[in-house]
């Protein structure tokens, strides 16, 4: 989904076919009802994963109608498949990053639960709430964590770029901040670029497919941690009274904006320093 803030919106449906039995689980949705909407692409890819044929679909959405479209492959059958993938642009306004992703984490969950409402039974959506809640207790976290219906698949994307505009202690608390923005929704966080995605692709297999969680961290390179695999404690929060996003967002603004300020100073001097050789050659 291609916005003013520079994210996408993907959801992610696998309609698994196991190779045992070839027993298929197929999305209702028409490829001719797809097509009909706009603001939406629909893409699909086959691959293959550990016990799997996968069939995997993508449907990314944009536009103004975004908020209709983000529900729109749901049904009472196909639900379970999906998963959604926010990308995120890390080189872009990187002291907006955790807002916007932030306020799409809330658009996501707010327009999925009314769906399931309208689209499930009573029964079935306290079993399925019940489950997420059975999984999140077992954290050491749990007080902290907000449950998701759906999987949501944070990608911070263009990390090349991150890394290199960006210095390390400005990396060391965006990175802080997303984790800590992930970790608290149940999400999971993964960082990459056109020419390294490995840990893209294994965190996306992780949600077809989960096995053990994936935690890769170090805020010096792209990481990489699945739901629930994260914590509060290794995370180390800035001090900010009673919300921690407040004090990542104004350690993030300073710090960027600081960066940005010495790199002007830089030019500055540099332009000048080219004035001055061009007044001394004239002299000369």
């Amino acid at each position: 989904m291609y916005l003013n803030h520079n994210y996408n919106i993907l959801l992610f449906d696998v309609v698994k076919v196991k190779l045992e039995n070839q027993q298929q689980y197929v999305s209702k949705l028409t490829s001719q009802q797809i097509h009909n909407q706009t603001g939406l692409i629909f893409t699909q890819q086959k691959t293959n994963i550990i016990g799997y044929q996968a069939v995997i679909q993508y449907f990314e959405i944009s536009g103004q109608s975004f908020k209709q479209l983000l529900t729109l492959p749901f049904n009472k059958q196909s639900y379970q498949q999906y998963s959604y993938i926010l990308v995120i642009d890390l080189s872009d306004n990187p002291h907006e990053i955790l807002n916007v992703c932030n306020s799409e984490i809330r658009q996501i969950k707010e327009e999925t639960e009314k769906k399931l409402q309208q689209s499930i039974d009573v029964d079935t959506l306290k079993q399925l709430e019940l489950n997420i809640y059975e999984k999140i207790m077992q954290h050491h976290d749990k007080n902290r964590i907000i449950q998701s219906f759906i999987p949501i698949i944070i990608v911070g994307w263009k990390y090349d770029l991150f890394s290199k505009n960006l210095d390390q202690e400005s990396r060391k608390w965006i990175t802080r901040g997303l984790r800590y923005l992930a970790h608290t929704n149940n999400c999971s966080l993964v960082f990459g670029n056109n020419q390294d995605y490995q840990l893209v692709r294994q965190t996306l297999q992780y949600h077809v497919k989960p096995t053990i969680s994936i935690y890769e961290y170090d805020h010096l390179k792209q990481l990489c941690s699945t739901q629930l695999s994260d914590s509060i404690e290794n995370i180390n929060l800035p001090p900010s009274g009673n919300n921690p996003l407040d004090g990542f967002n104004k350690i993030i603004k300073d710090q960027t904006f600081a960066v940005v300020n010495n790199q002007n100073k830089k030019k500055i001097i540099q332009n000048n320093g080219g004035r001055m050789e061009q007044l001394q050659r004239r002299q000369n």
